[in-house]
């Protein structure tokens, strides 16, 4: 592999990465939203 792939393959699995813990975020965030909002009404 040349090392311009290389660095094309590690980019795109910090990208993957990321795009996985924003979801995650998201997601407890929305968890954490509806249960809050469950004590509250």
């Amino acid at each position: 592999m040349t090392p311009v792939q290389s660095q094309a393959l590690d980019l795109l699995a910090k990208i993957f990465i990321w795009t996985v813990k924003g979801f995650a975020l998201a997601f407890g965030i929305s968890i954490a939203a509806g249960i809050i909002a469950a004590f509250f009404i």
